[in-house]
């Protein structure tokens, strides 16, 4: 599959971001990269393995709001010194939805001053 049929697949635009998140994977939570994000899911960087198809819990850090979203670990590969991975959320609440989509028009709006 190229990278065309994998964009046109998506149900949103992925924005760039790199914010710190913590990630809670059974008992253990690690610390990673966020990459990229949209409403359906995101790709981040972490430096411990991740098995896929895992459930995890993803802390989004969205001033003054801090949530956790889950989601399910979709792809994995080996990137730099760490790991990369592509997450599904799963079981969006409403509430969550409104969140994600005011941090998509945030990241827009970074984006477009440069930042």
């Amino acid at each position: 599959m190229t990278n065309q049929d994998v964009t046109n697949k998506r149900k949103s635009a992925r924005h760039l971001s790199s914010e710190t998140i913590y990630v809670s994977c059974g008992n253990e939570t690690i610390k990673g990269e966020m990459k990229d994000i949209s409403l359906y899911g995101m790709r981040f960087a972490a430096n411990r393995k991740i098995p896929e198809n895992m459930v995890i819990g993803i802390n989004i850090n969205y001033y003054p709001v801090n949530f956790i979203q889950r989601g399910w670990v979709v792809w994995s590969k080996t990137s730099g010194l760490g790991w990369e991975y592509g997450v599904e959320f799963i079981n969006i609440s409403s509430v969550h939805n409104l969140l994600l989509e005011d941090l998509m028009q945030k990241i827009i709006l970074d984006e477009s001053k440069g930042r």
